[in-house]
C-alpha cells in the first residue's frame, strides 16, 4: 500500500459523505412534500342520521349536525409553510455540498495537470546521472550509520529515506502522482544495475513501513548487502561512463 492509496481513500471518504448527505436530505424533502390525510367529519352526518335528536348533548354545535368541520385554521396552510421551510433548508444544504464538490473537483483537476506538466518536464530532461551517482556515493556511509540504527525495521526505512534524499539533493522530481519509492526505482534503473539489489530494496522497505510482522536482524543483514550490492553497481556505471567519454 503505497502513498497514492493512502490519497485515494481520503478523498473518497469525504465523497461518499457528500453522496450519503445528499441522499439522506432528499429523503426527507420527500417526506415532507407527501400529502397528509385531512380529518374526517363524516361522524358528524351520521350522527344526524342515526340518532335522535334528544339523545344528543345540549351543548352540541348546529354545525356539527350536519358534517360541517369546525372553525378552525386549514391545516393546510400550516403543512404548506413547514414544506416551503424544510425546502429551502434542504436547497441550501445541497448547494453548500454541490460547491464543496466543485471545490474539490477543480483542485484535483488542478493538481493532476500540474502533476503531469511535472513527469512530463522529468521524462524529456532526465536527471544528471553524474550528480545523482556523486550524491548516492557521498552518502553511502551516512546510509549504513542509518541502517544500523534502532530497530531492524527503523534502520530499514532510514536507510530508504536517506536514499530518496540523496537523489532529490540531486534534483530528481519526486512526483506526488507516483509513490517516491517507484521513482526512486525508475531513477536508479537509468543506471543499469542489477534489479536484484533494488528489488530487494525495495520489498525490505514496504514490509518495514507497513507489514504488521516484525523485521529482523536477517532483514538488517540482507538490507545491508543490497545497499553494498547497489553501490557496487553504481561505481562500475560510473566507469563505465567514463570510458565512453573518452573513447
Amino acid at each position: 500500500m503505497g502513498r497514492t492509496d493512502t490519497v485515494r481513500r481520503r478523498a473518497t471518504g469525504p465523497v461518499l459523505l457528500c453522496a450519503g448527505l445528499v441522499l439522506a436530505c432528499l429523503a426527507v424533502l420527500w417526506a415532507a412534500s407527501a400529502p397528509r390525510p385531512g380529518p374526517d367529519y363524516s361522524l358528524g352526518v351520521a350522527t344526524t342520521t342515526n340518532v335522535p335528536q334528544d339523545a344528543l348533548p345540549m351543548d352540541l354545535d348546529a354545525d356539527a349536525l350536519d358534517g360541517s368541520p369546525p372553525p378552525v385554521g386549514d391545516p393546510a396552510d400550516d403543512d404548506g409553510i413547514v414544506g416551503y421551510l424544510v425546502a429551502g433548508l434542504l436547497v441550501l444544504v445541497l448547494a453548500v455540498v454541490a460547491a464543496l464538490l466543485l471545490h474539490r473537483l477543480v483542485r484535483a483537476l488542478l493538481r493532476a495537470w500540474r502533476e503531469r506538466r511535472s513527469v512530463g518536464a522529468d521524462d524529456t530532461t532526465a536527471p544528471d546521472l553524474e550528480r545523482v551517482a556523486t550524491a548516492l556515493v557521498v552518502d553511502a556511509e551516512g546510509r549504513r550509520v542509518a541502517l544500523r540504527g534502532g530497530t531492524p525495521a527503523e534502520g530499514i526505512v532510514a536507510a530508504w529515506t536517506r536514499l530518496e534524499d540523496s537523489l532529490r539533493s540531486a534534483g530528481l522530481a519526486m512526483p506526488a502522482s507516483r509513490v517516491s519509492s517507484e521513482t526512486t526505482l525508475a531513477a536508479l534503473a537509468r543506471f543499469g544495475v542489477d534489479a536484484t539489489a533494488l528489488t530487494t530494496l525495495d520489498d525490505l522497505y514496504r514490509q518495514a513501513s507497513w507489514s504488521s510482522h516484525a523485521m529482523t536482524e536477517d532483514d538488517r543483514a540482507r538490507a545491508e548487502a543490497a545497499h553494498d550490492a547497489l553501490d557496487a553497481e553504481l561505481a562500475a556505471a560510473s566507469t563505465r561512463r567514463d570510458a565512453a567519454s573518452r573513447a
